[in-house]
């Protein structure tokens, strides 16, 4: 009876992995090189696999904020210097405005919401966004 519940809990663990949150399934060291945005994911086998995907499919600049998008995001055309400043979940950019300045930008990958570093923090300047970035499989998907 006792290897049967712990068979039904490894199982129920296993799925959640399926499609989860990748900052709860991927404990792996983050970094960027481009646009492309690299980690290792552990997969439905509970293996530990690297995986990578291409933040413009993900991510988009609304005046000089970054925010999670489901495709054809291009953050990339007006930002630059991203990084990872806080592991796993934070990028931080240099992205344009809407009057041709820049404002550092954070994207928080993991929580689903974006907000911009600024002088006073206003509660417009947090979005709480649907999925930024899942771990299906051990594979990102946006």
């Amino acid at each position: 009876m006792q290897l049967s519940l712990t068979l039904a809990t490894s199982v129920l663990a296993l799925l959640n992995i399926a499609s989860a949150n990748y900052a709860d399934t991927c404990p792996g060291y983050a970094y960027i090189s481009g646009t492309t945005f690299y980690t290792q994911c552990y997969n439905d086998a509970g293996q530990l696999v690297d995986a990578s995907i291409d933040l413009n499919n993900c991510v988009a600049n609304y005046n000089g904020q970054l925010a999670c998008v489901h495709g054809n995001g291009g953050y990339s055309a007006s930002c630059s210097g991203c990084e990872i400043v806080q592991q796993p979940e934070y990028i931080e950019c240099g992205c344009a405005n809407e009057d041709g300045g820049y404002t550092d930008s954070i994207g928080d990958l993991g929580e689903h919401k974006c907000l911009a570093r600024l002088r006073v923090l206003k509660p417009s300047d947090v979005v709480r966004l649907g999925t930024c970035i899942d771990n299906q499989n051990g594979v990102l998907a946006c």
